[in-house]
């Protein structure tokens, strides 16, 4: 179950609604389309992310993998986060899901974000250099994640795009470390992966 926030419609949707009310046709427009497009774009961003978190990293040699995986995903969400915040403007509703889940989830972003500030050093417990984990910045993040894909994968059919999307990776990550298992360091020569235990993801823990 979800709860409804309605917001302030335009005039012009207004009319549109008023129109529906009273047995009026309405035809189709372009702005419409464009709402629902952007949910669309929301999802498909997000399930991209799913896939790529795993195996991006960017062939520089002063940025390490966590840095290009964190820059990936603070990327992604904050795109969704807008085109989905459109959406939801041209609807005239925000919907929160319902769950004590949720909620605990929010409370712990609002205590981080208390104890950010209370830090000696707030500006590192906020926000830290961009690639640390236990940031207000990094919570904040996945507290957004949290929120689509709840809001993004509720039918059969997408959840189904998401394993398919996760096992994609996984297999990209095994065939990577396969190559390594028996081709040795020498069989990517890239800096990142100089290290025997190097591997796609960054790190083992």
């Amino acid at each position: 179950m979800d709860i409804k926030f309605p917001v302030q419609k335009s005039e012009i949707y207004r009319s549109a609604d008023n129109l529906q009310q009273n047995g009026t046709a309405v035809p189709s427009s372009g702005v419409e389309q464009k709402e629902d497009r952007l949910d669309t774009i929301s999802f498909w961003i997000i399930l991209a992310l799913a896939f790529l978190l795993p195996v991006f990293f960017l062939p520089i040699g002063h940025l390490s993998i966590l840095f290009s995986k964190s820059a990936l995903l603070s990327m992604s969400v904050f795109v969704a986060a807008i085109l989905w915040f459109f959406a939801r403007l041209k609807k005239g509703e925000f919907v929160v899901p319902k769950t004590f889940l949720f909620a605990f989830s929010a409370i712990i972003l609002l205590v981080f974000l208390i104890a950010s500030f209370l830090s000696p050093v707030s500006r590192v417990s906020l926000i830290g250099l961009g690639s640390e984990t236990g940031t207000f910045f990094s919570l904040g993040i996945s507290f957004a994640l949290f929120f689509f894909a709840s809001l993004f994968f509720r039918s059969k059919k997408r959840i189904l795009l998401l394993y398919t999307a996760l096992a994609g990776a996984f297999l990209v990550v095994a065939l990577f470390q396969i190559v390594r298992l028996f081709g040795g360091t020498a069989a990517i020569p890239l800096d990142f992966f100089a290290n025997p235990t190097s591997n796609l993801l960054g790190g083992w823990n």
